[in-house]
This record gives structure tokens, sequence and C-alpha cells, in this order.
């Protein structure tokens, strides 16, 4: 079973990240921030955002509406 499944997430939830990295590719921490433009539409009550850097460092942040 795919990790996105176990999470409870949908194809359609994760549908803005992957068209971002299709379109753009991997720009570093600027895609974070094209992935939340590219998001607005839909206007979710919740959002996770991941980022991971050199070596084993990892980044999260869950941002909420408020």
């Amino acid at each position: 079973m795919s990790r996105h499944r176990e999470l409870g997430l949908t194809d359609a939830d994760l549908a803005a990240s992957r068209r971002v990295l299709a379109e753009h590719g991997n720009c570093s921490s600027p895609t974070v921030l094209m992935i939340l433009e590219a998001l607005r539409p839909a206007d979710p009550e919740w959002i996770v955002a991941l980022a991971f850097g050199p070596g084993l460092t990892l980044y999260g942040a869950l941002l909420g509406r408020g």
C-alpha cells in the first residue's frame, strides 16, 4: 500500500503538489510556496508542509486556516 493511502490522503489531495513538481521540478525551498499558491483556489482547512534538506534534515509544519 502506498504511503499516501496509509495517511488517508487521496490522489486529489496530492494533485497540486504533483502538478507543480511535474511542471517546474524541484525548485528547492520555493517549491513549498509554489504549491501553496496552487492550493489557494481549493482553500483546504489543513496543509502539511514537509521539506527535506542535506544530510538527515527534515522540516515540517502543519498549517491551518485561522
